[in-house]
């Protein structure tokens, strides 16, 4: 892939209609307002906020039902924005994050129901989880061993960081919520880097 097209955080810039084309659960804009105002303030959030178009504004102060399914446009902006003010221009940041609202967003009773059935039942749950959080796509996962794993993603594109980083962030939380240890999640291919799927390997002991 020619490097002319191609952008550190999102990835292949020729993707990037495809990628905006995707919807997410609008429990996402919760998650991002949350994680602003716990580091900026009320104030700073509405500061944040400004900068913003009025539709990625609207979705970050007063996002819509949690369950509902929205365009992930507003979202990209929002993002965008994240790293340019409070990452530095580094999306690695953006594993942190995920990390924290998957702690988050999985109840004390569902904790309790990984951490009894152990990674097993994480892998075999990938792929509702992922589509139950964005579409198009799937998350399929293959166990290779008692401790090894891989993941890849089938029938969707997703912004390069969000694949480098979210994605690893979110299946380290599930795995250690279900009790493995140690674990290491990283991006081995993506499509942004010209590769035909992106694909994880996950280890843990």
């Amino acid at each position: 892939m020619a490097e002319a097209h191609f952008d550190p955080a999102y990835g292949d810039k020729r993707l990037l209609p495809t990628i905006l084309r995707n919807e997410v659960k609008a429990l996402g804009y919760e998650g991002r307002a949350r994680y602003l105002e716990e580091r900026l303030g009320p104030e700073g959030l509405r500061r944040f906020a400004a900068q913003l178009s009025s539709e990625a504004r609207e979705a970050l102060l007063r996002p819509p039902l949690a369950s509902s399914w929205v365009s992930f446009a507003p979202m990209f902006e929002i993002e965008q924005a994240m790293i340019r003010e409070l990452m530095g221009g580094d999306p690695s940041h953006f594993k942190t994050l995920a990390m924290d609202l998957a702690r988050r967003d999985v109840p004390t009773i569902y904790q309790f129901v990984l951490r009894v059935a152990g990674p097993g039942l994480v892998l075999k749950r990938l792929s509702v989880m992922y589509s139950s959080r964005v579409r198009p796509g799937n998350l399929v996962a293959e166990r290779l061993s008692d401790r090894e794993a891989t993941g890849r993603l089938e029938g969707g594109v997703i912004p390069y960081y969000t694949c480098e980083h979210n994605v690893a962030g979110w299946i380290c939380v599930g795995l250690e919520l279900a009790g493995a240890k140690d674990v290491d999640v990283r991006q081995v291919s993506c499509v942004h880097r010209g590769d035909s799927s992106c694909r994880w390997s996950v280890r843990w002991r």
